[in-house]
């Protein structure tokens, strides 16, 4: 702080007014550096939730990866739990996929998945009639003893749904049924 002229300071008055000065300049650099760090601070949460809204993408990628296996076949490895917000993300990934690529066939394969509840294992049934409403033929491929209890505790006719011990049963059928075709 800079005084321009005299202060008497043997008055209580000039000293008053000094410490007044000296607060009011002290609070307002005390502001001015709190809205600095304040604004530094939105600045770092504002690329924290980019760096996580990516990760979100990521992950959700990865939760439902779709793999061009053949031309018209698609491949669609689960891997871990699958919750009802997956289930969906499976339909709508694996629709747009089908519908990209002109697929006929998607083999999804649920061999990594320990266990599903009955709403994910009727999402499964969901998956592979939406497929077929697209003119894909879907499998399901290393059905799990406890999946198939809860995909036959739903008492819905299976007739329709094909079935595979593996993905590697998956597309030895393939093979054959492409050249028998022949």
């Amino acid at each position: 702080m800079a005084l321009v002229g005299p202060i008497d300071t043997s008055l209580t008055q000039g000293r008053g007014s000094m410490s007044q000065w000296g607060g009011l300049l002290s609070g307002a650099l005390d502001r001015a550096a709190l809205l600095e760090a304040e604004a530094a601070q939105r600045e770092s949460l504002r690329q924290a939730y980019e760096r996580e809204r990516m990760l979100a993408n990521t992950v959700r990628e990865l939760g439902c990866p779709v793999l061009p296996l053949l031309p018209g076949v698609l491949g669609i490895p689960l891997i871990g739990a699958i919750d009802s917000h997956r289930a969906q993300l499976l339909i709508d990934t694996m629709l747009a996929h089908i519908s990209d690529h002109q697929a006929t066939t998607v083999i999804i394969d649920l061999t990594g998945v320990p266990v599903v509840d009955t709403q994910v294992a009727n999402s499964l049934i969901q998956a592979t009639q939406a497929a077929q409403l697209l003119g894909a033929r879907a499998v399901l491929a290393g059905v799990r003893p406890e999946i198939a209890q809860s995909i036959v505790g739903l008492g819905v006719n299976l007739s329709h749904i094909a079935t595979e011990r593996s993905l590697e049963a998956a597309l030895q059928s393939l093979f054959q049924t492409r050249q028998l075709r022949r």
